[in-house]
């Protein structure tokens, strides 16, 4: 992805809702809360891991970034550009993405767009 310049604090670039027995709280990547400063740092949350951590990777917008984010029965990890974070080491249940489709909130991706769980340009 290639964003259009900082973003706003806690942007969401993609999450699914709900965690299995938390009618509450799905997960989502996105841009970190950083005291409402613009930035291009991403973060991981869901009921476990609040909305103001820290990865450590910032995405680079005079350039493409390949980001990945996997998420295990062991934790949750963010890659960028090839740099890895663990941005959650606890024990993860399973989920069910056919129940409910990826959703993105704010859309600030150059030609790329999430919907559905598809990638379209």
């Amino acid at each position: 992805m290639k964003p259009d310049g900082l973003q706003v604090s806690f942007a969401e670039i993609v999450g699914h809702f709900a965690c299995p027995g938390s009618p509450n709280y799905g997960f989502g990547l996105g841009i970190t809360f950083s005291g409402y400063t613009p930035n291009l740092q991403l973060c991981y949350t869901d009921e476990q891991v609040n909305y103001g951590n820290y990865s450590g990777l910032v995405m680079d917008s005079t350039r493409w970034n390949n980001v990945v984010l996997t998420y295990s029965p062991s934790g949750v990890k963010i890659y960028l550009n090839g740099q890895v974070a663990d941005v959650n080491t606890n024990l993860m249940p399973a989920l069910d993405f056919t129940q409910a489709p990826f959703i993105s909130i704010r859309i600030f991706i150059t030609r790329v767009v999430i919907s559905e769980g598809k990638l379209m340009s």
